[in-house]
C-alpha cells in the first residue's frame, strides 16, 4: 500500500518578485479547500539572488509560441543584454532563461526547503513560482531530474488566456501534488504526457490557449487514470485533489460567469481589502486607494470629478479612518492627496486606474466590471454593483488579523 498521511506543497517566492495580487489569490484558493487537509501549502518567501543579469531579454517575445518538453539536462546559454528590469509581469516574461539553468534553480530550491528538515522528503515538494520567461515557454513542469522539484512561471501568458489569472497557477498547484505522488517517475515525459487535449491534467498540446480545456474537465484521461489506481494513493488525498480540481474549473465555467455577471458576485470590506468570500480572492488597496473605493461606493448614482469639492470633508474622514503613515504628518499628508483630487489632478485618474487594474488582476476582467469604478471621459464615475449594496457604513469595515 503506497500510504501517506500528508503531501507537503511549499510554494517559493522569490523576494525579489514578492507576492502579487494572481499569486495571493492563488494561494488562498488553494488553502480554503481544506486547510487541515492531506494537501498541505506553504507560501514561502525564498532568498534567492535575482538572476536577471544572467538571463537574455526579448523585446518581442510575447509567452504565445508554441511550448516544448523540459529536457533532463542543457547546456546551452544565451547572452544577456544590458536591458532594465521592468516592474510590468508582461516585461518580466521577456527575460528568457534556459532550461539548464532554470533546472538548476529548482534544485537549490528543493534543497533549500529540504535543508530545513521541516518534513520528511519522501513528502515534501517544492514549486518555484517563478516570475521569468524561459526559451521552451514552459507554463509549469516537475523536474525531470529531481523528484522534489517542480516550478511555475507566474507570468506566463497562460495566466492571460483564463478570465482571471490565479485560475491557471491555482490549478497547476493541485495538478503539481498529484504528478508528485502519482506520476513521479524519470520517463515521466514519455509515459505520460500527451502532445493532445485530452481534457487531462497531464495534457501536454503545446497551444498555450488549450490550458482551459483540462482546467474545465478537472480530470483525468483513462490510461493516466489506470495509473493512478495501480499506485494505490490514499482516498482522503484523492477527495481533496478532486473539490480542489472541480473548485477551480468552477471559476472558468462560461455558464456560471454568464450568472455571475448577471448578479455580481458579493463583495465584503474590511480596512485593508476588498474580499469576494465566494471565489476565496481578495484584494489589497493601499489606505489613499481604499478612500477613493469607498467614497465611490457610497455614491450610487455616480458622481462627476468636477463636484468631488462638494465633497471634501468627507473624503479627509474616510482617508483618516484608513492612515497609516506617520501621525505627525497625517494632516498634511490627508489634506494635500484630497486637495490634489478635488481640483481634478492626475492622481486622480491615476489612482482609480491602480484600483481597477487591481481588481482586473485579481479576479478577472468580467467578475471585476460590475465591482470597478466606471465612467468615460467627461462622464459620472461610478460602481455598478453600488446600486445592489447596502451603504458603505453596512460593509466590515475591521481589519484583517
Amino acid at each position: 500500500m503506497n500510504y501517506f498521511d500528508k503531501t507537503h506543497v511549499y510554494l517559493l517566492v522569490p523576494h525579489y518578485f514578492g507576492v502579487d495580487e494572481a499569486i495571493q489569490a492563488a494561494y488562498d484558493q488553494v488553502r480554503s479547500v481544506d486547510p487541515n487537509g492531506p494537501i498541505r501549502f506553504y507560501l514561502t518567501p525564498y532568498p534567492e539572488p535575482n538572476p536577471v543579469d544572467k538571463l537574455h531579454f526579448d523585446a518581442d517575445w510575447t509567452g504565445t509560441q508554441k511550448a516544448e518538453f523540459m529536457p533532463r539536462s542543457s547546456k546551452s546559454s544565451l547572452a544577456p543584454e544590458d536591458i532594465p528590469l521592468e516592474e510590468s509581469y508582461v516585461q518580466l516574461r521577456k527575460h528568457l532563461e534556459v532550461p539548464h539553468s532554470l533546472l538548476t534553480r529548482m534544485d537549490r530550491a528543493a534543497q533549500w526547503i529540504l535543508d530545513q528538515n521541516l518534513n520528511p522528503k519522501e513528502d515534501t515538494l517544492v514549486v518555484l513560482l517563478n516570475p521569468y520567461g524561459n526559451t521552451h515557454n514552459l507554463f509549469c513542469a516537475p523536474s525531470p531530474r529531481n523528484r522534489n522539484a517542480a516550478f511555475i512561471q507566474t507570468t506566463h501568458f497562460a495566466t492571460e488566456t483564463l478570465h482571471s489569472r490565479n485560475i491557471a497557477i491555482a490549478y497547476e498547484l493541485f495538478a503539481s501534488a498529484l504528478r508528485f505522488r502519482a506520476f513521479n517517475e524519470p520517463d515521466f515525459q514519455e509515459k505520460f504526457l500527451h502532445p493532445t487535449d485530452l481534457g487531462c491534467v497531464n495534457d501536454f498540446s503545446g497551444i498555450v490557449q488549450n490550458l482551459r480545456y483540462k482546467i474545465l474537465t478537472a480530470d483525468i484521461c483513462d490510461a493516466c487514470f489506470q495509473h493512478v489506481q495501480s499506485k494505490n494513493i490514499p482516498h482522503p488525498f484523492m477527495e481533496h485533489l478532486k473539490t480542489g480540481l472541480e473548485r477551480v474549473a468552477a471559476q472558468q465555467n462560461n455558464f456560471k460567469r454568464a450568472l455571475t455577471e448577471r448578479n455580481p458576485i458579493p463583495i465584503r470590506i474590511t480596512y485593508r481589502f476588498l474580499l469576494f468570500d465566494s471565489i476565496q480572492a481578495r484584494v489589497l488597496l493601499s489606505p489613499k486607494e481604499m478612500t477613493l473605493y469607498k467614497f465611490f461606493l457610497s455614491q450610487a448614482q455616480g458622481i462627476h470629478y468636477h463636484d468631488l469639492i462638494d465633497f471634501r470633508a468627507e473624503l479627509i474622514a474616510l482617508y483618516q479612518e484608513h492612515y497609516t503613515g506617520e501621525m505627525d504628518e497625517m494632516e498634511a499628508t490627508i489634506h494635500t492627496v484630497v486637495d490634489r483630487w478635488c481640483q481634478q489632478d492626475i492622481d486622480l485618474s491615476q489612482t482609480v486606474s491602480k484600483i481597477n487594474k487591481k481588481l482586473r488582476d485579481s479576479i478577472g476582467l468580467q467578475l471585476a466590471r460590475p465591482h470597478s469604478i466606471m465612467g468615460g471621459r467627461g462622464s459620472r464615475k461610478y460602481i455598478p454593483a453600488a446600486t445592489s449594496n447596502p451603504e458603505p457604513n453596512s460593509h466590515e469595515f475591521n481589519p484583517i488579523a
